[in-house]
């Protein structure tokens, strides 16, 4: 499996939400920042997960409350 890099995950993350890059920061809040919702965050990982081959469970997800979190987890899950 090719190496998943952080810009990747942000580029597609960017797209997946329709957001500029740089509201994807280290601190910014899925919930009230980008305005993810639960729904939006489980097809969000599901739309990851088909793009790296990687699997993200319910309960990883559900600790995931900023984009710094939802990227170190895609990156970590590259490592495995």
């Amino acid at each position: 499996m090719a190496a998943i890099t952080a810009d990747q995950v942000k580029n597609d993350v960017a797209e997946y939400l329709q957001l500029d890059r740089d509201k994807l920061t280290e601190y910014a809040l899925l919930t009230e920042d980008l305005g993810v919702d639960s729904l939006t965050a489980i097809e969000m990982s599901i739309q990851l997960e088909g793009s790296y081959g990687i699997d993200i469970s319910d309960e990883e997800l559900a600790e995931v409350s900023t984009y710094g979190d939802l990227e170190r987890l895609v990156l970590s899950k590259n490592e495995e």
